[in-house]
């Protein structure tokens, strides 16, 4: 089982929802405007009667020009608008998928015989993390000592360790995939709860399941 983390529902993430509700009141509010430029535009100046005509006040050449520009204001206000709608909806469907290098599956793969495989991933604030999950076998005599054997052997080939936190984990990374890592795990059933048929692989083939291990693979997003 890999890491818990915000699951991803396609459609329905909170960054989709976010947009989806900012587009449905940007097009409401531009309706709102067009049906009031309409109106501005239909309406014209109310007659002027005769004694108005000839006081100081505003003619009525001026009023229809200030008429105009009240308009051309409304029309500016609307494409503003619009066009605020077109940037922050770009804004939000921002996404980014943090996926393992295929090398570095291989640099897993090697550690021994790889009984079971598989990949899973999770969305949390627009980002899409996929974990590959893999089970291997060192021929230690117990989970601890087969991970120090992965250890050993992925030390070899130039992974440094970043943090030792057995009997818990090891988590390793290499120059050549800097933002990789593989963190290597005694086995443990719980960690594969929801692979039902890699635990029947490992029923079928391993003789001593106590002595495998777990390994993730996947891509440090602090660091992409």
């Amino acid at each position: 089982m890999a890491p818990k983390m915000a699951p991803r529902k396609l459609g329905e993430s909170p960054a989709r929802q976010w947009v989806s509700r900012t587009e449905q009141a940007l097009a409401s509010r531009s309706s709102g405007l067009s049906r009031s430029m309409a109106h501005e535009m239909i309406v014209l100046p109310s007659p002027v009667a005769p004694s108005e005509a000839s006081t100081p006040a505003m003619s009525l050449s001026e009023r229809v020009r200030l008429h105009r520009r009240q308009v051309g204001h409304v029309r500016m206000a609307a494409i503003a608008l619009l066009i605020g709608g077109v940037l922050v909806s770009s804004c939000g469907l921002t996404h980014t998928t943090l996926r393992v290098d295929p090398a570095v599956l291989n640099e897993a793969r090697s550690i021994g015989g790889v009984l079971g495989e598989s990949t899973s991933d999770g969305y949390y604030e627009g980002t899409t993390d996929v974990i590959t999950t893999l089970v291997v076998g060192t021929q230690g005599k117990n989970g601890t000592d087969s991970v120090k054997k992965a250890m050993k052997h992925l030390g070899g080939r130039g992974w440094k360790t970043t943090d030792d936190n057995l009997p818990v984990s090891v988590t390793m990374e290499s120059p050549n995939w800097e933002t990789n890592e593989l963190v290597l795990h005694p086995f443990d059933p719980m960690y594969l709860e929801n692979e039902p048929e890699i635990l029947e692989a490992i029923n079928r083939a391993a003789t001593n399941p106590e002595a495998l291990v777990i390994v993730w693979a996947w891509v440090d997003g602090s660091r992409a």
